[in-house]
């Protein structure tokens, strides 16, 4: 019986030395494949960022997704892999199959050199999908990169005396989840996916060309721009607090809530997932925003008894819920409401009314999002004080991921709402730019027309974008700043 067993587990031992070499080599092919088809454009700071946040209110199918195909289908080839020789020899025995091809296969895959040869081709096969992942890079070089000035050069810090606000119109920023222009184009889609929406801009100002800035194409980038006129930064590194929720990043920095509380508005973020994902609820509160009403307030206050989604609740009940805030206000001051959706977010399918006008489900939702838009819009009109609103629909960020086939001329939608006309809509602008362009919507002459590095589109001052090229444009961002790291640091 030993001298069975004892050669048994010999071998046994022998491959189990390979299987972590094996493992990790596929784990890097297949985390590639995920990482092309869902973050395609996250760049090294914001995945660092991403992974130094909580995770709380994060979407489940994702997690589930890179579980399945990054940890348990790798799992699964590589033992099959370590032990092909054995399962070979099993089938052997059971087929008493004695062809010379599989003779010669089995004799190759037992020789003892096969547990060196698959460590061997594990490390080169690895090295090489290591290269492919650019963000890796980008976090291996980030501590390597220069000082420039750049970032100095060009920016403005946001201060009350150089924001002069006439008239105090009330403000409400709808931030659609992946919404792009693009979803326009019947060429490509046959059928516009949002007509409700090109309904509207008949009635408002659209601006030509809005796309993903450096370091701003995943929603918590796209809300630090827009109250900060601010990027990602290299330099947070080891700034966030990893207890609970309570993460820290650009406090005491004059945003775009501070500077509406300090006029006398009244200030409310909306949204149907968790607040606490990536900080998101500890970055409102830190910057102007006194009533912050996510999942769980939804659910306590407002919609007991209606049921979540996967991620929260749909877009539908986040509009309704924006009404009952804004009906049940007794202040007469101003207000401010930054409504955040999530239906339309890539790789999601919540639960919505299916209204079949298209065949594939994601432009049904996509369909169904840009309606609920028009309708809560047209629940402002109803009330008296529409002219005196100032509304923003703006996307985050470009989709990310593959559910379906996209034109190349990829656009992010903006549209705004009672806002004064500019001398030309043909503009070139990123996220960085929405916050001095919002206030200048809302009135607010600005000195210089700048803050944080972005510059109002409502104005003839060039942005960054327009400026300069985007490659020239991400290399001196990319830069490290000493003023940019002491703003992340207050």
């Amino acid at each position: 019986m030993s001298s069975f067993v004892i050669p048994f587990i010999k071998t046994i031992t022998k491959k189990l030395l390979a299987f972590p070499f094996v493992f990790i080599c596929i784990f890097l092919i297949c985390a590639h494949k995920y990482v092309a088809s869902y973050f395609s454009t996250m760049t090294g700071a914001e995945f660092l960022f991403f992974m130094q946040t909580p995770m709380e209110g994060a979407d489940k199918r994702l997690v589930h997704i890179f579980i399945n195909k990054c940890l348990l289908n790798p799992f699964i080839y590589s033992f099959l892999i370590c032990f092909m020789p054995d399962i070979i020899q099993l089938l052997k025995n059971i087929c008493n199959y004695r062809k010379k091809l599989l003779l010669r296969i089995y004799r190759v895959l037992c020789a003892k050199y096969y547990v060196l040869l698959l460590i061997l081709l594990s490390l080169l096969i690895s090295g090489y999908y290591l290269t492919k992942f650019n963000f890796i890079r980008e976090l291996w070089n980030m501590d390597r990169a220069p000082y420039g000035t750049f970032f100095e050069k060009h920016f403005t810090y946001p201060e009350a005396q150089n924001i002069h606000l006439k008239q105090k119109k009330n403000l409400i920023v709808i931030s659609v989840e992946s919404l792009e222009k693009t979803f326009e184009n019947k060429h490509f889609f046959k059928h516009s996916l949002v007509p409700h929406l090109e309904k509207l801009e008949k009635e408002g100002v659209q601006f030509s060309n809005y796309k993903n800035g450096w370091n701003t194409s995943n929603t918590i980038s796209h809300v630090i721009a827009l109250f900060t006129g601010l990027p990602k930064s290299c330099g947070y590194k080891g700034l966030i607090n990893k207890h609970g929720h309570k993460v820290n990043f650009l406090n005491g920095y004059y945003a775009l809530g501070n500077y509406l509380i300090d006029n006398g508005y009244q200030t409310y973020s909306v949204q149907g997932s968790d607040g606490k994902f990536a900080g998101q609820k500890n970055f409102f509160q830190n910057h102007g925003i006194q009533h912050t009403v996510d999942a769980a307030v939804i659910k306590n206050k407002y919609y007991p008894n209606n049921t979540e989604n996967n991620w929260g609740y749909n877009d539908e009940i986040v509009f309704n819920t924006a009404k009952k805030i804004l009906q049940q206000r007794q202040s007469p001051a101003p207000y401010f409401m930054f409504i955040q959706t999530i239906d339309t977010h890539f790789n999601y399918l919540p639960k919505v009314k299916n209204h079949h006008k298209f065949d594939n489900k994601y432009y049904n939702v996509i369909y169904n999002t840009s309606l609920q838009i028009y309708r809560f819009v047209n629940w402002l009109k109803s009330q008296p004080n529409y002219d005196n609103t100032v509304i923003v629909i703006i996307g985050d960020h470009l989709r990310m991921g593959n559910n379906f086939p996209m034109a190349k001329d990829r656009r992010i939608y903006n549209l705004f709402l009672n806002a004064p006309r500019p001398k030309t809509t043909n503009r070139k602008f990123s996220q960085v730019d929405l916050f001095p362009t919002i206030l200048e919507a809302l009135g607010a002459n600005i000195k210089g027309h700048r803050l944080g590095i972005g510059v109002s589109v409502f104005s003839d001052k060039k942005t960054l974008s327009e400026e300069y090229k985007r490659e020239t444009l991400y290399k001196e961002l990319s830069k490290r700043s000493k003023l940019n790291e002491d703003l992340w640091k207050i």
